[in-house]
């Protein structure tokens, strides 16, 4: 669940953060910089639990000694 989560979070934080930098010509359209900064932080918070699950799955496989 926790990988299905994280990954939506951070592809839609990734769409948007796209989106809003290829956006519209029109400045009033466009979104602020705080907006900018959501998404970043969005794309951020999605990839963190996927990498520290990975991580511990790495650490968990060398201790076991199988490899995932």
């Amino acid at each position: 669940m926790t990988w299905v989560c994280s990954g939506a979070v951070a592809r839609w934080g990734g769409w948007m953060l796209l989106a809003s930098v290829i956006g519209p010509d029109e400045p009033a359209d466009r979104p602020t910089r705080l907006m900018i900064l959501t998404y970043a932080a969005q794309m951020i918070v999605g990839f963190l639990p996927a990498a520290v699950g990975a991580r511990f799955l790495t650490g968990r496989s060398a201790v076991t000694g199988t490899r995932p």
